[in-house]
């Protein structure tokens, strides 16, 4: 078997096996609206999830995917909303908690394939409110859904703001909070975040994010995540060297953090995969490939605290996932 035809085989039973046995949970589990669920943590409050499965045990019912499908499903009611390649076409398919297909649309038709199979451009996962369904592609489609199936509105983001560059394809996926989606868009072309009216797809602002990291340094596969504690809300993007916490009302930089380098000389293949995580005065900030990992306190964070103690809860100096 070629590498290709090794690495679809385990892309498609892999995909279809997640959507088997993650909703053998009880029909009374949380809405699951975007990638890791609501906080964006992989956090969830269903009890007594299955923890042990084959082909059989745990499993309720069984749907084949059309092709690689390298996005994670999202959850609304008795609706499952994902993304799968099928033809060289990108799809946004919908199906009912019972494994029923309810509607499938194609919303990219140049998919692109990855490194001989490793990805391809439906990595990104879709978001929804509950009243539409929202999803990204590597290719730039960002279209919005009905439930039902319906188009809303549908743009092309490298039409827009330029090609993406990034090694391993472009699997960011947008962060819904509000009335807008939030996207980082950082590549070897551009270092941009970016601001989304969820009803139009309209830009509402454009922030250009500063970054004097080199090469491969500069391509993220990380998603924008929202942090909330006390009265303070800031947007935190992830990648090029730096985590850089935003305005989330204008884009602004309220403040960075870098050494996420291992000590010694410049890597300049350590482009950031992992997302960071957010609790109550603590945002955990993953590097790569055994990199450090920090865990930071925003709370009255200003400029670059790169090295800045008092904005430490701790460091580890290595143990970062390269791939979580």
């Amino acid at each position: 078997m070629s590498k290709s035809s090794y690495s679809n085989t385990i892309f498609c039973w892999s995909a279809t096996l997640l959507l088997c046995c993650f909703f053998a949970v009880p029909a009374a589990a949380e809405n699951w609206p975007q990638w890791r669920g609501s906080q964006m943590n992989g956090i969830g409050s269903a009890e007594n999830a299955p923890i042990k499965w084959d082909r059989e045990t745990n499993v309720i019912w069984r749907f084949a995917l059309p092709g690689p499908a390298p996005s994670t499903p999202v959850i609304w009611g008795e609706r499952i909303f994902l993304t799968s390649e099928s033809g060289g076409n990108s799809l946004l398919m919908a199906i009912r908690t019972d494994g029923k297909k309810l509607w499938q649309r194609v919303i990219g038709q140049n998919n692109r394939d990855i490194r001989q199979g490793e990805s391809n451009a439906t990595a990104p996962s879709p978001v929804t409110d509950g009243k539409h369904v929202w999803a990204f592609l590597g290719t730039g489609e960002l279209v919005c859904f009905s439930l039902d199936g319906e188009l809303v509105w549908e743009t092309n983001l490298e039409n827009r703001y330029g090609e993406f560059n990034t090694y391993w394809g472009f699997a960011t996926s947008p962060l819904l909070d509000g009335d807008r989606l939030y996207l980082q868009l950082l590549h070897e072309n551009a270092q941009l975040v970016l601001a989304l009216d969820k009803s139009t797809g309209n830009e509402i602002w454009k922030q250009n994010r500063a970054t004097d990291a080199r090469s491969e340094c500069l391509h993220s596969y990380a998603s924008p995540v929202m942090y909330r504690h006390n009265g303070l809300t800031q947007l935190i993007t992830h990648g090029a060297d730096y985590v850089v916490a935003h305005n989330p009302d204008s884009g602004e930089e309220l403040w960075r953090c870098g050494g996420l380098q291992q000590s010694g000389s410049y890597n300049p293949n350590l482009r950031f995969v992992a997302t960071p995580v957010t609790a109550a005065g603590l945002i955990v900030v993953p590097s790569a490939k055994n990199g450090p990992v920090l865990g930071l306190n925003p709370h009255g964070a200003v400029g670059n605290i790169t090295g800045a103690e008092k904005f430490y809860h701790w460091k580890l100096p290595q143990n970062t996932s390269d791939v979580p």
